[in-house]
């Protein structure tokens, strides 16, 4: 059999005849072609849409697709076994809102220097090695190996040094700019800074291609188990979505101009990035690989950057990662006298409380509802997504046009709405006959929609009240309250707290964060005591673990109910 030719938006593949009889799902996350699919290919969620021409419908596909869509060739994915000849159409129009506030950063101890030397002439009575000499004349404590290459002679006039070591050396001033990286579960956010000035450059954000493999971290790690080759897809998958973050980013800078990476995220996704195995996280008792900073060659996690270096910023625990530590690094709780509530809310729901003395954190199983996933009309936070509504039920939508869906901070109003008017109960029960509620013709909210968002919610609000009581205080003691990550930054904290998520009495205290993590991660690339900091926050903060908290079951039955969330 010769190969299995493969047209995707009319670009034609040429895939191995070993990958006959596998579904399209996975021959199009194989050819990197991005396509949500928060079940992961199990056939439930009915969300991995294509176009085929001339495919039979599987029973499953009957079951989630209407008449309407099947008189139009849309597949799924997942349900859909290629075949040579194959012609499919995916919609690529999906972009992610970017959560970021475009402000120059203060950098006060920057972590990279640029510096003019002279290196001392040598001779007969002073026959150190030109790299002894470059270092003496920088002040840098140690070099780059590479710099072995690049290091003869004594005509260089300008150094830099990152983090005190000794990176590249020129007879002339050069510019220098680094990339943070936020690789969040559901979108990835870079940001081009210019390490020598502060200013931010650009910002790229897009969709985590890993979402075909999963809509949360522990569906990406079963991927990682149910399949020989899981580890290997997930890992090239990020590290060529950060390759064409990079390639956008060297349109406007040279990729010898850029010296520093540094990468933040959860547990899982650090892992995966570094193609460390994720495996053990998800199995008690959850440990992982490594939760220290790591530093190490760019080239290393396959980006063509010559000159850069690679950090990837500390975590806590298996599910208590990088991210949350460049959150908490962010709002400075672990610098403040009084104490503090930072929770990031998304497809994973991590929550820290205290102030510099002590800081608990735990993490709780939100599930991917915030993010739009398991909602039968759900979408991320993308253009077209109903992401506000009203008491009289008018809505709004990302972009303002057309409703395409209804993202998680649109849900969680209309959830607070409906119970407002009574056209839910305390329960979560919807009262109509139809158990749903109508947006428009075409979005609309179910019964067990609902129970998802209950389910969600009822988990934070648990989380919160757990660390309250481990803490021996109630929320009035609370001075700040951040909220967090993408969900977090644009949800109503009113509607939030009126379905109980957290206590009533912290409305008056939110400062929305915005993306925190994105921000501690371009702090610790500026500033060498943000970097420090960082560090000090992964022994600082205390992991509590909620599984083997038997309170915790008892205070999530009670979190349930759309009810205020007790302190």
């Amino acid at each position: 059999m010769g190969d299995i030719r493969l047209s995707v938006n009319e670009k034609e593949y040429r895939l191995s005849d070993q990958m006959d009889g596998v579904s399209l799902l996975e021959a199009l996350s194989a050819l990197g072609v991005t396509l949500s699919a928060p079940c992961a290919g199990h056939h439930t969620c009915g969300k991995c849409k294509v176009v085929v021409k001339d495919a039979a419908y599987t029973q499953e596909e009957r079951r989630l697709l209407d008449e309407k869509e099947r008189a139009s060739g849309v597949h799924l994915a997942c349900c859909t076994k290629i075949f040579d000849g194959m012609n499919v159409t995916v919609e690529t129009g999906e972009k992610a809102a970017i959560l970021f506030e475009e402000k120059d950063e203060e950098t006060i101890d920057p972590a990279f220097v640029r510096k003019a030397i002279v290196a001392s002439t040598p001779s007969l009575n002073d026959q150190r090695d030109d790299l002894t000499r470059l270092l003496e004349a920088s002040g840098a404590s140690s070099a780059e190996p590479r710099l072995v290459r690049s290091a003869a002679g004594t005509s260089w006039r300008t150094a830099y040094l990152h983090h005190g070591k000794l990176v590249h050396v020129s007879e002339r001033e050069e510019p220098a700019y680094g990339i943070a990286v936020d690789i969040g579960t559901t979108t990835v956010v870079g940001y081009l800074y210019d390490l020598l000035t502060g200013k931010n450059m650009d910002i790229y954000s897009a969709l985590n291609a890993q979402r075909a493999c999963g809509a949360d971290v522990i569906s990406r790690v079963k991927y990682c188990m149910e399949h020989e080759t899981g580890l290997e897809t997930l890992t090239e998958a990020i590290r060529g979505q950060i390759g064409e973050m990079t390639r956008v980013f060297c349109g406007q800078v040279r990729k010898e101009q850029i010296y520093s990476v540094t990468f933040t995220g959860n547990t899982v996704m650090m892992h995966l990035l570094v193609g460390a195995d994720p495996t053990r996280i998800a199995n008690a008792p959850f440990i992982p690989v490594f939760t220290q900073s790591l530093e190490l060659p760019a080239s290393d996690i396959g980006l063509d950057l010559p000159r850069a270096q690679a950090t990837i910023m500390p975590g806590v625990s298996g599910f208590v990662g990088a991210d949350t530590v460049a959150a908490a690094l962010a709002c400075g709780i672990g610098e403040s006298e009084e104490i503090c509530l930072l929770a990031d809310i998304g497809t994973n729901g991590e929550i820290v409380l205290g102030n510099r003395h002590q800081l608990l954190a735990c993490s709780v199983a939100a599930g991917p509802a915030f993010e739009g996933a398991n909602i039968s009309c759900g979408t991320g936070g993308v253009v077209g997504a109903i992401d506000h509504v009203e008491s009289d039920m008018k809505f709004t939508t990302i972009g303002n046009g057309e409703a395409a869906g209804i993202c998680g901070s649109g849900i969680l109003d209309l959830t607070a709405v409906c119970l407002e008017n009574g056209i839910i109960s305390s329960s979560g029960r919807i009262r109509n006959e139809e158990k749903k509620i109508s947006l428009t013709k075409n979005v609309t909210v179910t019964q067990k929609d609902i129970r998802e968002i209950q389910l969600a919610k009822g988990a934070v609000c648990a989380g919160i009240r757990l660390l309250l009581q481990k803490y021996g205080i109630s929320a009035d003691r609370i001075e700040r309250f951040y909220l967090a990550g993408g969900f977090g930054n644009y949800l109503r904290a009113k509607s939030a707290a009126r379905i109980g998520m957290f206590p009533e009495k912290l409305l008056s205290k939110t400062i929305p964060a915005g993306n925190a993590a994105g921000r501690g991660a371009v702090r610790a690339m500026l500033s060498e005591a943000g970097r420090r900091r960082a560090d000090e926050l992964h022994r600082q903060i205390r992991y509590e673990e909620l599984s083997a908290e038997p309170r915790f079951t008892e205070l999530f039955a009670e979190s349930m109910l759309l009810e205020p969330c007790q302190s």
